[in-house]
């Protein structure tokens, strides 16, 4: 992997002006980002607003935002995700990831070890009419000062297949998962040692 270092001043990646069908991050490790942006202090590692994006074999580590998706912030985009790593990233909402207004499709990968100090979703926030397809990954470790450590989900549709969230804690409630108002699909997942407080 080439790594990318944000100097803990901006994004890693920044795709804010319309990018299309074609763009692509693919075989890097970015970490030490600091969300940015029109979303307030948000997307750490990469901050995807608009665009229509493929991310392959990417890992995203120890990123942060005071805001929204201490990892990846995607809003109004179309991202399909293969091979994403995600680690010791933290927000205020999303630790990992949040996803707004957008259609995400995650095949294979690993969030661990993020951390959402407000809202929700350690792991991933999803909100906003989005749809949220993962497939073949692991959540772990991840926690949630209110609710859902592992996935927060509200106002859409989430398909989960071969996912497991493990380990993963919040201090409200839905210490693995906590969903409301969305529709769920679920496939072979696997929920294990999970607590809210």
């Amino acid at each position: 992997y080439t790594v990318v270092d944000g100097g803990g001043a901006a994004p890693v990646i920044t795709l804010d002006d319309g990018e299309g069908t074609g763009t692509s991050i693919q075989g890097l490790t970015l970490t030490n980002g600091l969300g940015s942006g029109t979303y307030g202090d948000s997307g750490g590692g990469v901050y995807a607003d608009g665009a229509t994006l493929t991310i392959d074999d990417v890992v995203v580590s120890g990123c942060s935002a005071a805001s929204e998706g201490g990892g990846l912030l995607i809003t109004d985009s179309v991202v399909t995700a293969t091979d994403l790593y995600v680690d010791t990233s933290e927000a205020g909402t999303g630790g990992g990831i949040i996803v707004m207004g957008s259609d995400v499709v995650y095949s294979s990968g690993a969030i661990e070890s993020c951390v959402s100090t407000g809202y929700g979703g350690g792991g991933i926030h999803m909100q906003m009419s989005s749809t949220l397809e993962i497939s073949d990954v692991e959540i772990s470790n991840c926690s949630s000062f209110s609710t859902g450590g592992g996935l927060w989900a509200g106002d859409g549709g989430v398909t989960l297949d071969g996912v497991t969230i493990t380990g993963c804690s919040s201090g409200e409630y839905g210490g693995g998962m906590y969903v409301t108002g969305v529709s769920v699909t679920c496939s072979d997942v696997t929920l294990d040692a999970n607590e809210s407080y």
